[in-house]
């Protein structure tokens, strides 16, 4: 809450009574007190993409899907220039802009950005891990909600709880350095060419410290069916903080790390 003023995002702490009103499916009797952020939530990840790229043709922006970069060109201005391009592979979006006579760059590659950052003259410190989490099937505790909960956020169960659509829930892990697995082939050898949404076999054994303690705080998990565990890639910088804003190159930003 002291750091709160740094920030146009308002919080408040919360009471367990007032959890209760807000989380009607918590087991509240283990809950000391929360802190509530109105102006978080989750989105639909394409739904938010194809908004993005609306927008980015409106100003004028050329997409080119389905397109593998193999290299950028550094203009003396500062940036970069056109993608080499070769044929279908990789997708990524460059978005460029004219402000005040220059041109900045965004790199906005996922678990492409250390490879994407190296074609700039970047060295990024990310780290591909694999991330998991759970789907489950139909909840009646959950269809009975009036209104979806809040994103919930378990700081000693290292987990976060949300509603998938109106009645399922997903539950993830934030996993400790020690449980975590990395793709230490792709530390060595970069994202294999041509991967786009395939997912890596799931460890359902690694998630379960995290399911007990959210069987704990959601009791209505105890008795319900696992939908899906699904497990992909995402980069970490190894302090878990992302990285987003102006790099030691002229114009050229980053929003990664996520």
């Amino acid at each position: 809450m002291s750091r709160q003023g740094h920030k146009d995002a308002p919080q408040k702490l919360m009471t367990p009574e007032e959890i209760q009103e807000m989380c009607p499916i918590l087991n509240t009797d283990i809950v000391l007190a929360g802190l509530f952020n109105p102006g978080d939530g989750h989105i639909d990840p394409y739904s938010l993409t194809q908004a993005l790229a609306t927008g980015a043709k409106r100003y004028g922006a050329q997409l080119r899907v389905r397109t593998e970069v193999t290299g950028l060109q550094r203009r003396p201005q500062g940036g970069c220039g056109r993608a080499h391009q070769g044929g279908a592979g990789h997708t990524h979006l460059e978005r460029r802009q004219r402000c005040r006579n220059s041109v900045w760059n965004l790199c906005i590659s996922g678990f492409w950005a250390r490879e994407v950052g190296s074609m700039a003259g970047l060295d990024l410190p990310l780290v591909p891990v694999e991330h998991q989490y759970m789907v489950t099937a139909p909840i009646p505790d959950v269809k009975r909600l009036k209104r979806e909960i809040p994103v919930l956020r378990h700081l000693d169960g290292s987990f976060y709880l949300r509603q998938e659509r109106e009645d399922c829930l997903v539950v993830g892990p934030y996993e400790s350095p020690d449980t975590m697995k990395t793709r230490e082939d792709w530390l060595t050898r970069g994202v294999p060419p041509g991967f786009g949404k395939e997912l890596f076999p799931s460890d359902v054994e690694r998630l379960s410290p995290h399911l007990d303690a959210a069987m704990e705080l959601v009791p209505s998990l105890k008795t319900a069916s696992v939908k899906s565990v699904v497990c992909g890639p995402i980069t970490y910088t190894p302090d878990v903080l992302p990285m987003v804003g102006p790099t030691l190159l002229p114009n050229m930003w980053l929003a990664v790390g996520f």
